[in-house]
């Protein structure tokens, strides 16, 4: 089991008004800013270790991802995410104010994610280079490949236009930021008798994770998760498409089982977690070597 970081002696620097929970910026004894978000009683008790997991997930994949670990302010257990834009003067801004300069009237908050599409997301990316940390000559269009692969694998529907961001710069190029909060991952949503039920019958566990749509993308209710990856790694990342399927072939379920396991989570939420991971790295495997 992993330790909390023990948060209680870390400055307080301010509170982050973007989300809809109450999260505290917060800078560790080296400098570093680190984003807390506390556990809330109406939510999931594992969201902070799906995001935990999520990150480690994303360290063994070589994806460019916040570095997220689990931690305790005050008495409430959560997590503390480091900042993903490391450079002083460098800011983040939201994937939703770049589609507005390409889509006239975007409205991020839009139930059915109009104007978060493909050919946005292309015209906002092809102008920006890739995320710090990114492999060498991987483009921005690639990388966000990778984060959507990240997502299908993870069964992380909530990729909305606010849930991906941009670095930008003084001077020099703006870049696609690295991927962030994906704390409603790996089924936690999903709890008390229903997520019983489902556990109980390995066809509804099947059913329940290929159930997971891109629905915070235009027309994306209807494509599952790993089928609109799928498609965009193949339409637009098909030059890393065969390292890709390489890594994820090379990813043991060893590895998942023993971060799920170092992420103290529930019982059943660690349980619903493994058929997650163990049935989505098939599905891309499958996805990516038949076509």
């Amino acid at each position: 089991m992993t330790e909390r970081l023990d948060l209680n002696n870390w400055l307080w620097a301010f509170e982050e008004p973007a989300g809809d929970s109450d999260k505290q910026w917060l800078v560790d004894p080296a400098g570093t800013a680190w984003l807390f978000k506390p556990l809330k009683q109406e939510r999931s008790p594992d969201e902070a270790a799906s995001e935990f997991v999520a990150s480690s997930i994303a360290q063994v994949l070589r994806i460019p991802a916040a570095y997220v670990r689990l931690g305790q302010l005050r008495g409430k257990d959560g997590c503390v995410s480091r900042n993903v834009i490391e450079e002083r003067h460098h800011g983040l801004v939201e994937g939703a104010t770049y589609i507005s300069a390409v889509h006239e009237n975007f409205d991020p908050k839009s139930r059915h994610s109009i104007g978060h599409n493909i050919p946005n997301i292309l015209a906002v990316l092809k102008d920006l280079d890739p995320p710090t940390g990114a492999a060498s000559g991987l483009t921005a269009i690639e990388a966000f490949a990778e984060f959507l692969m990240l997502d299908a694998l993870i069964g992380n529907t909530d990729r909305h236009s606010k849930n991906w961001g941009v670095e930008t710069a003084l001077s020099g190029p703006d870049r696609l930021a690295a991927t962030f909060d994906h704390a409603t991952s790996l089924g936690i949503t999903l709890r008390g008798p229903k997520r019983d039920r489902i556990l109980s019958d390995p066809d509804r566990i099947d059913d329940f994770v290929r159930g997971a749509c891109a629905h915070r993308f235009e027309n994306g209710r209807s494509t599952t998760l790993v089928d609109f990856a799928g498609h965009f790694m193949l339409e637009h990342g098909s030059r890393i498409r065969d390292s890709w399927t390489s890594r994820m072939i090379e990813l043991h379920p060893s590895t998942l089982e023993e971060i799920v396991t170092s992420a103290n989570m529930t019982s059943p939420g660690a349980n619903l977690a493994r058929h997650v991971l163990r049935i989505n790295r098939e599905r891309i495997i499958q996805w990516l070597t038949s076509r």
